[in-house]
């Protein structure tokens, strides 16, 4: 039992030397995990966050197959707040423009672009996207393919006259 210990702690003990020997060789291993790509669709009828081009201020408009979106989270105080980055052009996001629209703006801002949303599971199938900048405001669209989506009241309240689609499967 004795030899069979020394044996496992001779193997722990290389393996430690081997891990820190890895940097002086110009070999580094990261931690963070590869991204995969969403599409946030509405829930219960046609239509995805899409955006024909992806530069600042570019509209995002409702499409049929929508653009590929890495959904990034992080803390804002107590809550996770999440973005909506554009994999094509990863310095873009969704966000509220002046006029309540939603175009592509820096991820770089956050709060100040409100690009920040939060992520609401309640009592309806789906997920609703609160504005974490502008707190009455939600990810809504009319429904339409190629119109622009705006940031209206929840389930057809101010701004998104109905009928008013708030609810996305992502």
């Amino acid at each position: 039992m004795r030899r069979l210990l020394g044996r496992k702690a001779v193997t722990i003990i290389a393996a430690i030397v081997s891990l820190t020997a890895i940097p002086s060789a110009g070999i580094v291993a990261s931690a963070t995990p590869a991204l995969a790509s969403i599409h946030v669709c509405l829930q219960n009828t046609q239509g995805c966050a899409g955006a024909p081009t992806v530069n600042v201020g570019d509209p995002v408009k409702l499409t049929v197959s929508g653009r590929d979106i890495n959904l990034i989270h992080h803390q804002f105080g107590a809550s996770t707040v999440y973005q909506f980055q554009i994999v094509a052009n990863p310095s873009q996001c969704l966000g509220i423009s002046g006029g309540f629209n939603i175009d592509l703006r820096n991820c770089s801002g956050h709060e100040s672009n409100n690009t920040d949303w939060e992520k609401i599971v309640g009592n309806f199938p789906g997920i609703a996207w609160q504005s974490n900048s502008l707190f009455d405001w939600w990810l809504d669209s009319d429904g339409i393919i190629g119109h622009q989506l705006i940031a209206g009241g929840f389930r057809g309240g101010n701004n998104c006259a109905p009928p008013c689609y708030s609810v996305w499967t992502d």
